[in-house]
């Protein structure tokens, strides 16, 4: 008997000290928070607020860039920093494609952003960056706990995808579209959830990572676009053309997604998007697109079933800016004049 208990005692201690720590889902208010805490930051920066940006920061935490090596310094450091103060609007750190991952003690944070400045002629240059964070909730709200940021032509090393343990947008079959009676009002974590969509996307894109694309879709989802003729085309085309289009020089380059709109539907959601494929540093050049997008709930989600994406110079697009010369603008007729368009 004595041993019986000694085992069930050793049992006991083994799962609670032993088990795997597992990551708490996280809330519309957390995901609001944390866009909170990155627009915070880029205002400290543009502002040469230096107290401010070390503010946002946990006890502890840490920072790295080219300045260090990439080393890791200690982020009490920033409250002394003396950088020039942006003149906005013109400059600024714009953040765009925030994708947000929980862990067992807070969460990953991977984000692109767009710094633009202006010079004594009146000429805007544009310099991407790509900002690589570990976040933890305090008392006094989620911070950062380390933040890695690279710039301009840095070599970075590819982000090792496999270390996003909670990614809840996984292959699976049961991603098919859920039959819609009414059409519903999304809730606060509807719009995080399809937010994240829309990031991971552009993250597996720049990565030329097929199968990791294709996990933002529907089992039966299609893509349609000029290298289609904008006639659907398969994942498994997606897949493959992904993995042929290879991995962008980033943060020089990479697909910088805004304004994403989202409408209810009884099929789903419609979404639509701008994308700006950035060009080389200190450059304003690049490829502007948009995503035309149904977008619907499944049981492990929501997930994209259609996307149609235009090139800003296509001329047959819906969005082209002479569109509203050749038919009616109205609220919806831009998205329904192709008959491709999901």
């Amino acid at each position: 008997m004595q041993n019986i208990r000694c085992q069930l005692l050793a049992i006991f201690f083994a799962v609670v000290f032993f088990a795997p720590a597992v990551a708490a889902p996280l809330t519309a208010q957390d995901y609001m928070e944390i866009n909170q805490l990155y627009a915070a930051y880029a205002k400290a920066l543009d502002t040469n607020d230096g107290a401010g940006e070390a503010a946002l920061y946990a006890p502890g935490g840490t920072f790295a860039d080219a300045g260090s090596g990439h080393k890791p310094q200690s982020a009490a450091t920033l409250a002394k920093s003396a950088g020039a103060k942006q003149m906005r609007p013109a400059g600024g750190h714009m953040l765009m494609n925030l994708w947000i991952n929980p862990t067992a003690d807070g969460a990953t944070g991977q984000i692109y952003s767009l710094v633009v400045s202006e010079d004594d002629s009146g000429t805007l240059d544009g310099y991407p960056a790509l900002y690589n964070d570990t976040l933890v909730k305090t008392r006094a709200g989620w911070r950062f706990r380390s933040r890695e940021i690279w710039t301009g032509k840095e070599k970075m090393p590819p982000p090792d995808f496999n270390a996003v343990k909670n990614d809840k947008f996984v292959p699976d079959s049961k991603a098919i579209a859920l039959p819609n009676q009414a059409i519903k009002a999304l809730t606060p974590e509807d719009y995080f959830e399809i937010q994240q969509l829309y990031a991971k996307y552009a993250f597996a894109t720049d990565e030329g990572d097929g199968p990791m694309r294709a996990t933002v879709f529907t089992a039966d989802g299609v893509i349609t676009s000029n290298l289609t003729d904008h006639k659907p085309g398969t994942m498994a085309d997606m897949v493959q053309r992904t993995g042929r289009i290879g991995r962008q020089v980033r943060p020089m380059g990479g697909h910088i997604m805004s304004n994403i709109s989202l409408t209810p539907t009884l099929q789903g959601v419609r979404g639509v998007a701008y994308a700006y494929i950035g060009g080389k540093p200190g450059e304003l050049k690049g490829t502007p697109i948009v995503y035309n997008d149904l977008i619907v709930r499944t049981p492990v989600g929501w997930r994209i079933k259609a996307r149609n994406i235009w090139l800003d110079n296509e001329k047959d697009s819906p969005f082209h800016p002479g569109a509203c010369a050749r038919a009616p603008c109205g609220p919806l007729s831009p998205f329904s004049a192709r008959k491709n368009d999901p």
